[in-house]
């Protein structure tokens, strides 16, 4: 049964050079509760068209554990609009499965570079608060290089 959690509307922007936080959602403590549960989230956005190096990341967070789910950075003839989907399926009370993917390509071309990161196995104990977290950074420092125009996240509980 799939479950809505998280919507993001406002259109968040990188400010100047760094990472920035784009979006980010806290599942509450044991709100994966059983094996086998599984948060899914999707974020979409543009990228200014200029040579500054871009990154956009998803990382879940939970404690000491920063586990980048997907990192990618979409060269010059890329840059226009992304997407990025992931899932985190819950193997253990401590442990996780999860997949993501990006796709960015030219404003109304057809042109795509997908990326995908898949981790294996990572640790975030369930029964503590873990946060989902959409970021994006530039390297020259110039506003709202990258955009997250909107997103959502769902629980998908067994």
């Amino acid at each position: 049964v799939n479950k809505y959690l998280d919507s993001e509307l406002a259109t968040v922007g990188n400010v100047g050079a760094g990472e920035d936080i784009l979006a980010t959602f806290t599942l509450t403590a044991a709100q994966l509760a059983t094996n086998g549960e599984t948060i899914k989230g999707v974020y979409w956005g543009a990228t200014a068209n200029n040579a500054t190096v871009k990154t956009i990341r998803i990382r879940l967070i939970e404690g000491a554990n920063n586990t980048v789910l997907l990192s990618f950075a979409p060269t010059v003839s890329e840059l226009g609009h992304w997407i990025v989907g992931f899932a985190a399926i819950r193997t253990a009370a401590t442990t996780f499965r999860a997949a993501a993917q990006g796709i960015v390509g030219p404003s109304n071309d057809t042109s795509t570079k997908s990326v995908t990161n898949m981790t294996a196995s990572s640790t975030a104990t369930w029964a503590n608060a873990v946060e989902v977290r959409l970021t994006g950074e530039a390297t020259a420092g110039a506003d709202n290089d990258i955009t997250m125009q909107g997103g959502f996240i769902t629980l998908v509980s067994v």
